[in-house]
């Protein structure tokens, strides 16, 4: 009865020794995860807009550093069109992504598709009049 208790003790760390360590990291499948949007606040545009769109599509092709921040917008496409460009750019510099990772390493990402659907939001109109 010992040697069947030595047996099953001793049997796995036996095994375990004649493995040769990088092939066991070979085996292991590389993991990679895309980024994610952590968040990102809707535009505000300016009253004096005019679209008879309730919402706005985009679609951009980013770079993002290791900490999830925008570094450099590669492509943008809005529809509807006529809606100005500034505002959106400004919010998508300014949103925060979770990073890539590759086996839980934060990595660059050079070319992430963003896509991105919002409502869209105008500004209040003020009216000044000043006598004077």
């Amino acid at each position: 009865m010992k040697a069947v208790y030595f047996l099953l003790l001793f049997l796995p760390f036996a095994a375990s020794a004649c493995i040769d360590e990088n092939d066991v990291r070979s085996a292991i499948p590389q993991r990679i995860v895309p980024p994610k949007v952590n968040f990102i606040f809707a535009p505000i545009f300016d009253s004096n807009i005019s679209t008879n769109e309730p919402s706005a599509n985009v679609t951009a092709l980013l770079s993002l550093s290791k900490d999830g921040t925008v570094t450099k917008i590669l492509k943008l496409e809005i529809f509807p069109k006529s809606l100005p460009k500034e505002p959106i750019i400004q919010s998508i510099e300014k949103a925060r992504f979770f990073p890539k990772t590759d086996n839980s390493i934060p990595v660059e990402a050079n070319e992430f598709d963003f896509d991105w659907e919002f409502d869209i939001r105008t500004g209040p109109k003020i009216d000044i009049d000043l006598e004077l």
